[in-house]
């Protein structure tokens, strides 16, 4: 998905990067396109496999989810914090350290809407908002 929007993946990426280097990683992106496609298996069988795995693991985790809202015992643990952050990829966060970068294109937007309503993403949102902490403006 995000292959195809250049433009968003360099915002991802290169976002707290000086503005040269952000500029090179633009420039690259188009040389290195077919790379990063053919090492993340980006062929329609490829996709189709990772869409069905995707729809697996929010399955899974859904039916995970215990009576305390956590994977495993009563607590926030390890395990919440592996899935989530697996996850996380799936949705909007508005956590400073996780929102994507604005304006998101409509593409993207369509796929985060196609899991928007999901149990196991509605958990992620919860995770999210209740254990990480705010962001430290520490001095770069």
């Amino acid at each position: 998905m995000l292959i195809h929007e250049p433009g968003h993946l360099c915002a991802i990426f290169a976002r707290r990067q000086p503005v040269l280097k952000r500029a090179l990683y633009r420039a690259a992106l188009p040389l290195a396109r077919p790379m990063i496609a053919k090492g993340n298996g980006v062929t329609p069988e490829g996709v189709a496999r990772a869409l069905a795995r995707t729809q697996q693991a929010l399955d899974e985790t859904a039916r995970a989810i215990g009576p305390s809202g956590q994977l495993v015992g009563d607590a926030f643990s390890v395990a919440d914090l592996a899935a989530a952050a697996l996850l996380a990829p799936l949705l909007p966060l508005a956590h400073p350290d996780m929102a994507p970068p604005q304006p998101i294109p409509d593409r993207i937007a369509a796929f985060y809407a196609s899991y928007a309503t999901h149990p196991a993403i509605q958990w992620v949102r919860e995770q999210y908002a209740k254990h990480r902490p705010p962001p430290c403006d520490v001095p770069s």
